[in-house]
């Protein structure tokens, strides 16, 4: 009887989809007495997929900090997205987008507008105040 295993980069993708450690998928592969050089090649493969994973949620970030940057570009005038242009790094919008669970776009831009709209709302009432 021939034993049929999956692919080791299919197997370690699906483990991992499903939410389990690195250690927990190899004690998986330990008691199903899975052959040493299948448990290698799986290990691995999780390495180069936990690697993928992390450049593609850098390539969102990295996407997400640029639409907030468009936003603000085309809403200079408008509220305080001037305040992004003017006073905010990539770090400093990454750090708001992060700091509030922004998965897309829409969730950087509001995450950061949040912030820019009390922002612009102190910068307006320093304005009118009398000297």
């Amino acid at each position: 009887m021939t034993n049929v295993y999956k692919e080791p980069k299919d197997y370690a993708e699906q483990v991992r989809n499903m939410g389990f450690t690195k250690e927990e998928f190899y004690d998986h592969l330990i008691e199903l007495k899975m052959p040493a050089q299948y448990i290698h090649e799986c290990m691995t493969n999780w390495g180069a997929y936990a690697e993928k994973a992390k450049g593609d949620k850098a390539m969102n970030e990295q996407e997400m900090i640029q639409a907030v940057r468009k936003h603000a570009y085309e809403n200079y005038e408008q509220g305080g997205w001037d305040i992004v242009i003017e006073c905010y790094e990539d770090g400093d919008i990454l750090e708001l987008i992060s700091n509030a669970g922004a998965q897309n776009a829409k969730d950087a831009i509001a995450a950061v507008g949040k912030l820019i709209d009390l922002k612009a709302e102190r910068r307006k009432e320093a304005l009118s105040f009398d000297w």
